[in-house]
Parts: structure tokens; C-alpha cells; sequence
């Protein structure tokens, strides 16, 4: 089995983590993640500035789509992940995709 790899961000507040978010490598595919301390939730500039260099830093180097699993536990997960540009795999459903696309 091949072995699994992350590309991750960490977003801190005073030396502590409170976002981190990535692309795992795993044998379907890239699938993308995003975790945060309870209270991140405090800092929304914060999760803001760490989706952005997510993207920029991240999903940016990715050609090919990547995946998604949508936390139906958070309300706001879907509106999160259709703002990044992700979109369902069909309707109704829990896992996304965003796909690149060229600058040009």
C-alpha cells in the first residue's frame, strides 16, 4: 500500500495551533481537512486567513480534483465549502469536489 501524505497549513494565536488544514494523500485520491480548536471559532479573520493560504499554498498545487467530506454537525460546513469552491459530487450529497483551474 502506498504511503499516505499531508500538505497542511497551521494557523497559531500566541504560539498556539488553533487551525490546521491540508490535503491527505490517500489511495482515492487527495482529500482535503480542516480542524480547529473550539474556540478558533473566536478568530473568524483567523479560519478566513487560513482558508486563503490553504487554497494559495495548498490546493493550488493539486491539477487534479480534490475531495471533500462535509460536516453535517457544523451547519455552516456547506456554505464554507460551496465559498472555497467546492461543489457535490451530485445533489444531496456529503462529499464535495473542487477541481483548478488555470489563471489564464
Amino acid at each position: 500500500m502506498p504511503q499516505s501524505s499531508v500538505r497542511a497549513v497551521v494557523i497559531e494565536v500566541d504560539g498556539q495551533p488553533k487551525v490546521i488544514g491540508g490535503v491527505a494523500l490517500c489511495q482515492g485520491g487527495p482529500v482535503a481537512f480542516m480542524n480547529m480548536t473550539e474556540d478558533a471559532v473566536r478568530y473568524p479573520k483567523l479560519i478566513l486567513k487560513a482558508t486563503k493560504k490553504l487554497v494559495d499554498e495548498v490546493f493550488s498545487l493539486y491539477r487534479c480534483p480534490i475531495y471533500a467530506f462535509r460536516d453535517a454537525s457544523l451547519e455552516s460546513s456547506l456554505r464554507y465549502l460551496t465559498h472555497i469552491g467546492f461543489r457535490p459530487v451530485e445533489e444531496n450529497s456529503e462529499v464535495f469536489v473542487w477541481r483548478w483551474q488555470s489563471q489564464s
